[in-house]
């Protein structure tokens, strides 16, 4: 844990700096105890992506995969079929 938050503030600069790719399906999960101005935020990020979704999962906090590992598996398996129809579609 102590080497997860040292690297923390370094990876959350990286991701913020990072511009999500176009034209590949994006799936967002956020807790249920998400603010406003966060579910705002990961709202933005999916606008306009193909199959793009965010989904706030109930009974979870910052752990969702170990809270609801259940909604992980389930957004992964959604994700790897928006991705095989889009590949159709092209």
């Amino acid at each position: 844990m102590a080497k997860y938050l040292e690297a923390l503030p370094a990876n959350a600069r990286s991701a913020l700096s990072t511009p999500l790719p176009n034209g590949i399906p994006i799936l967002v999960l956020s807790a249920e105890n998400a603010t406003a101005d966060e579910l705002r935020e990961r709202n933005q990020w999916v606008s306009g992506g193909f199959g793009s979704r965010h989904y706030q999962i109930p009974e979870t906090g910052h752990w969702i995969q170990l809270e609801r590992p259940d909604a992980v598996v389930h957004a992964v398996d959604e994700v790897i079929e928006l991705a095989r129809h889009q590949r159709l579609l092209r």
